[in-house]
């Protein structure tokens, strides 16, 4: 390929790269921000030795019900390869993204799968995980009172994506 066609190929990521960073908002689907110390997926590996940034935000009381984005901000050239590699790195830490399978990552790229994970207090729960050109981030959610389909949970990711992630 010559490096016309590769740049071709290979706009978008370009255009995407370094676009957003990651504000996290006060609350979300009205559960309140609230310190990560009480955080269920503290633990969880998501590449973060690598970052160039941490991204954390936690939602919820961590008993009852629990939102948490944990990642770190990166040009990410191949948003497909490091969301493999993230995966694999979920994996390795202890906490696989079970059943992943592709989703439609809405207006900001990159790509995204969803899937469940095991979690402590919560069991299986709703786990997303996506990459642009500007990011990595493992979205997590949880309830005791509500089973949240894939197909909703894969909503409320590209919900809190599109709040989370502002211009730069």
């Amino acid at each position: 390929m010559t490096a016309g066609g590769f740049g071709w190929a290979y706009r978008d990521n370009f255009a995407a790269l370094g676009a957003y960073r990651f504000q996290a908002p006060q609350s979300f689907r009205s559960l309140p921000a609230t310190p990560f110390e009480h955080a269920a997926v503290a633990s969880l590996g998501t590449g973060a030795e690598r970052s160039n940034g941490p991204i954390v935000a936690f939602y919820g009381d961590g008993k009852t019900s629990m939102i948490a984005a944990l990642g770190h901000h990166e040009h990410f050239f191949d948003p497909a390869g490091s969301l493999a590699a993230d995966l694999r790195a979920l994996t390795e830490n202890g906490t696989p993204l079970v059943d992943a399978h592709p989703v439609d990552p809405g207006p900001r790229g990159g790509r995204m799968s969803c899937g469940t994970v095991r979690l402590p207090t919560f069991g299986e729960s709703g786990a997303c995980a996506w990459v642009d050109g500007s990011m990595s981030v493992a979205y997590f959610e949880a309830r005791t009172d509500i089973t949240v389909d894939q197909d909703q949970l894969a909503a409320h990711a590209r919900e809190f994506r599109d709040l989370a992630e502002v211009p730069d």
